[in-house]
């Protein structure tokens, strides 16, 4: 029996397409195989960038917590040193300061709260 070019078992891919990059052993076919190792790499991949996107507003909200406590300390600072007009105008940002950065944090860990009990896709 002779196999026709439009047959499954005799589809090749073209050298120069995309999929050509999922022929791992270079015999011009896709196998099961090289198709499943092709679709964990690219979930390997998409798991890897939201971890780092994870790290990354992890860090941003480290750091909005560390700047309300470094905020007040500037404020003793200023009116330990005598700098009156440096006290006066971290006081009079403070209220838009804190409303922001508070606001900020309690909308991430909402988030994060909506996302683990699945409320959230």
């Amino acid at each position: 029996m002779d196999l026709d070019k439009n047959t499954p078992s005799s589809k090749t891919v073209e050298p120069d397409c995309d999929l050509a990059a999922l022929d791992t052993n270079g015999d011009n076919v896709i196998t099961q195989e090289e198709y499943q190792a092709s679709e964990r790499a690219i979930r390997l991949e998409l798991l890897k960038n939201q971890d780092q996107k994870e790290d990354a507003q992890l860090r941003m909200i480290w750091f909005a917590l560390l700047s309300l406590l470094i905020f007040p300390i500037l404020l003793m600072i200023s009116s330990v040193f005598g700098l009156e007009d440096a006290g006066k105008n971290l006081t009079d940002m403070s209220s838009i300061f804190f409303l922001t950065i508070g606001g900020l944090v309690s909308v991430f860990f909402g988030a994060q709260a909506i996302k683990k009990n699945g409320n959230g896709r």
